[in-house]
Parts: C-alpha cells; sequence; structure tokens
C-alpha cells in the first residue's frame, strides 16, 4: 500500500526547506545590513504559523499516535516531536511579533546580531526538527504500522476539514505568493 500520508508530509518538507531557505536569505540582508523584503519574511512566518499549526503537525501526531497504538516501545523515541511541536508553536508566535515589530512596525528595538541569531536558530531548530522527522517518524511509520492503520489514518484526515483541498488552497496561494515575490527580488537585486 503506498502512504500517501508520509509522501505529503515529505512533500511538505521539501517546500519548507525551500520557504526556509528564502527566509535565510532575508536575513542574510539584514546580517550584511541591507533592508530585507518584508512581505517575504512576514509571508514566511504566517506561512509556518498557520499551516504547521493546522494542518502539518496535527497530521504527524496522528502518525505518532497510529504508531503509538501499534507499538509503544516504537513510539517512545518519537513522543518529544509533539514537545517540539508545542515549542515551535510558541516559539514561532513570538517570533514573528519580534519580527513585526523590529521590521514591520519598529516598534521593538533589537540589536541587529541578536535579531540574527535568533532567527538562525528558528532556520536552524526547522530544518534539525525535519531531519529528524524524515530519519526517524517517517521509517517508523513504514515498519509499524499496517494497511488497516494507514487506511483509519486515511480516513481520519479526510473527515478533519483543515485537511481538505478548500483549506489547503489558500497555504499554496500564500507558498506561491512568497515564490514570486522572491523571484522579483532576485530579479530585482540582479537589475543594473
Amino acid at each position: 500500500m503506498s502512504h500517501r500520508l508520509i509522501n505529503s508530509l515529505k512533500r511538505d518538507h521539501v517546500k519548507h526547506r525551500r520557504l526556509l531557505d528564502i527566509f535565510a536569505r532575508q536575513i542574510d540582508r539584514v546580517a550584511k545590513v541591507q533592508a530585507p523584503d518584508y512581505d517575504i519574511v512576514e509571508g514566511v512566518i504566517e506561512y509556518f504559523t498557520t499551516y504547521s499549526l493546522r494542518v502539518h503537525h496535527p497530521k504527524e501526531e496522528m502518525l505518532i499516535a497510529a504508531i503509538a497504538a501499534r507499538d509503544p516501545a516504537a513510539a517512545e523515541a518519537l513522543t518529544g516531536l509533539i514537545a517540539e511541536h508545542h515549542d515551535f508553536h510558541q516559539r514561532i508566535e513570538a517570533f514573528g511579533a519580534q519580527v513585526r515589530g523590529v521590521l514591520g512596525e519598529g516598534t521593538v528595538m533589537m540589536e541587529r546580531d541578536a535579531f540574527t541569531e535568533m532567527a538562525y536558530d528558528f532556520i536552524d531548530r526547522e530544518r534539525r526538527h525535519m531531519s529528524f522527522e524524515d530519519m526517524h517518524l517517517f521509517p517508523a511509520a513504514r515498519r509499524h504500522l499496517t494497511a488497516e492503520d494507514w487506511r483509519e489514518l486515511e480516513d481520519q484526515i479526510a473527515a478533519e476539514p483543515d485537511f481538505g483541498r478548500r483549506a489547503t488552497r489558500r497555504y499554496a496561494i500564500l507558498r506561491r505568493e512568497i515564490l514570486n515575490w522572491e523571484k522579483q527580488n532576485l530579479d530585482g537585486d540582479a537589475a543594473p
């Protein structure tokens, strides 16, 4: 049986890594005392705040729960991911407020080095988190879940309105906008 859920989550990780690369380029601009494209920065934060909270992390947590039901010992090594998801949501909310205060509204004063360090830490943590899931969560699901488990997961996902095509379409549009802004930004940097 194909594991559509894992394939979907892996595609998300590819998209997330691309967005993190785009975000890192904007933070590089801040580090070089250049103005970042605020639309890109805010768009990436909005994407991670909403999509991860409402779609991506809930699906991964359903996967962890299914593994735990099948093999609690195997799931023990994965339970830290749920805490990381919770920590992620708290960090991205606080980080988003800092970014809006520093770059958008100008109401928060922060040393450039402290700001870029905070941003690079966010990027690094997310990359490590996804790598752990790629190396441990997805292989554990393939090893331990049965065809029936996969059917039940697909039924749960199909029943969840936040996971439907209509609900997730807005995230795809936001992601495309970010990619377009990045392209325009790069084109603008290359202009004489």
